[in-house]
């Protein structure tokens, strides 16, 4: 056993309080909330380089595991004992504990119905630090079989903040319809280079957990070392998706969103507060996915336009009862050329010849067109 225990154990005044205690873990899950979670990377984060007694035997199976543990050694905030948080048993808080969350993820202790309470420190007293997350795609429309990217962005910070300010690390909780991606192909690729954040993440096609999630989640943390690493706004990572090749049926295009599950959305910092955002939004994104074959009609909004001439030379307009109010227009593999107005031609001689997609939008209505340059 290493020294820092011993010591603890022998100074004057502790030794009664600094008694042994029993308990029964889970390994991963640390937090103690009777679930395995991208959420217990915090705890882990916050405990780092902290000891306990190592378990007997060393399994990281999930399953109720016999622990010895120290009264007082425990999370500043939520008292959780640091033996939860030795996931894999070794006595010491590293990586390794990290590597046991993803190996049991989203596992659940299943005597525990209903489940307690998640993972949940204290809120902090209110500063001006208000961090929320940005998600941006890397483009605005994408087409079948095309790969496209979600950025995730942690921000709301006021400039770059001195040690020890700024946030430990984050979790939460992504969704979205798959029904036009192929979701077994969704990836997260966190940003690793900096070298400062651990992460956890988990998708249907496993990522970087041994067990995975529904088709449409994700879910995604990220974790100092015991330190308040991020303090400035923050790049963490971005999940990249692929369009079905088969897809629209009926329709010609979809527009895919990503929905930041707000309730699970857990900023902590090295102290064990979280940081709520009362007063912050969490911006979303989204990208329009298009089929080049039935990019013809919205079903409710394009009977009532039409482009004039199509195919055109050197200029073309919308024609309709009541025009849009923003048009857009695309090249052939769905990036993006120029907003354009619709109420005025629509300016093709600096193009060259070929197909080319005008996006029109009026309120709520949609519609994507074909259009051919000759």
């Amino acid at each position: 056993m290493r020294t820092v225990l011993w010591v603890l154990l022998c100074l004057p005044g502790l030794a009664l309080a600094a008694q042994e205690v029993d308990m029964i873990v889970y390994p991963g899950d640390a937090g103690n909330d009777s679930l395995c979670s991208a959420r217990d990377l915090l705890p882990i984060g916050i405990a780092w380089n902290r000891e306990t007694f190592p378990r007997e035997p060393q399994d990281s199976v999930w399953a109720p595991q016999l622990a010895v543990g120290l009264e007082l050694n425990i999370l500043p905030q939520t008292g959780v004992n640091i033996a939860h948080v030795d996931a894999n048993g070794d006595g010491f808080i590293d990586f390794n504990d990290a590597r046991v969350v993803a190996m049991n993820y989203d596992s659940i202790v299943s005597e525990s119905v209903p489940l307690p309470p998640a993972y949940q420190p204290p809120f902090a007293v209110p500063t001006t630090l208000c961090p929320y997350l940005r998600l941006t795609f890397d483009r605005d429309t994408a087409m079948v079989l095309d790969t496209f990217y979600l950025d995730i962005f942690v921000e709301g910070f006021p400039g770059e903040l001195p040690e020890p300010d700024g946030i430990l690390g984050v979790s939460f909780s992504l969704s979205y319809d798959p029904i036009f991606l192929r979701d077994t192909l969704t990836r997260v690729l966190p940003d690793t280079l900096p070298g400062d954040l651990m992460f956890v993440h988990a998708t249907q096609n496993l990522a970087y957990a041994s067990r995975g999630l529904g088709a449409g989640r994700i879910d995604f943390a990220a974790a100092g070392r015991g330190q308040n690493v991020i303090r400035d706004n923050r790049f963490l990572g971005r999940v990249e998706f692929i369009v079905e090749d088969m897809i629209f049926r009926n329709t010609a295009e979809f527009v895919l969103d990503v929905n930041i599950d707000e309730a699970s959305i857990l900023f902590v910092n090295r102290d064990e507060f979280f940081f709520s955002q009362p007063d912050c939004v969490n911006e979303a994104d989204e990208v329009l996915l298009l089929d080049p074959a039935t990019a013809t009609r919205a079903p409710s909004a394009a009977p009532t336009w039409r482009l004039f001439p199509n195919p055109a030379g050197t200029a073309c307009r919308i024609e309709g009862e009541r025009l849009p109010e923003q048009a857009w227009l695309y090249n052939m593999l769905g990036q993006p050329i120029r907003e354009v107005d619709p109420r005025q031609p629509i300016a093709l001689a600096e193009l060259p010849a070929g197909l080319y997609f005008l996006r029109v939008r009026s309120g709520g209505e949609e519609a994507v067109f074909q259009l051919l340059h000759q």
